[in-house]
């Protein structure tokens, strides 16, 4: 997640844009080399956890309705679309439940974190199609021939053409 905010150390003020990650290795590598040790240090250490914790449901909210979004409109021809039911209020929870074991762990929970959300994004994802699979694969077909698209679609869906 990139985040952005200004910090300053004695007379020094940096104007900070990044991974979170990256920002935690340079508060502590310029708190370790600027030695009175600075409670306003914490303080804005605070400050960025807690505007990092505020706006995570924001991030995943807006994640989640794209995902609805870009899935709901996707379709091939008339014949086959995609329809997602995944619920945003479900996923929001989600993220907030991996951050705070994410932050709990120390980062270890991380890869669990991201494929529990990919699970809940794969999981409500379903291709409804009319008329059954042949004409789909029909259209498909007609495609490949005429260009690379149909391939590339039916690659997607995981269709072997033999023909």
């Amino acid at each position: 997640m990139f985040v952005q905010f200004d910090i300053a150390f004695g007379n020094a003020e940096y104007h900070i844009i990044g991974h979170l990650r990256n920002l935690l290795s340079f508060l502590a590598l310029k708190t370790i080399l600027h030695q009175p040790f600075p409670y306003k240090f914490l303080r804005e250490l605070f400050l960025g956890f807690a505007f990092f914790l505020a706006a995570s449901p924001a991030l995943a909210y807006r994640e989640a309705r794209m995902f609805q979004l870009m899935w709901n409109n996707i379709g091939v021809s008339h014949m086959a679309r995609f329809r997602t039911d995944l619920r945003t209020s479900a996923f929001v929870w989600l993220r907030i439940r991996n951050i705070l074991l994410s932050m709990i762990t120390g980062g270890f929970y991380r890869p669990f974190a991201r494929v529990a959300e990919y699970r809940m994004k794969t999981e409500s994802v379903t291709l409804h199609v009319r008329g059954g699979l042949e004409p789909l694969v029909g259209a498909l077909e007609q495609e490949q021939q005429r260009g690379g698209f149909g391939d590339a679609v039916a690659d997607a869906l995981g269709l072997d053409m033999i023909g």
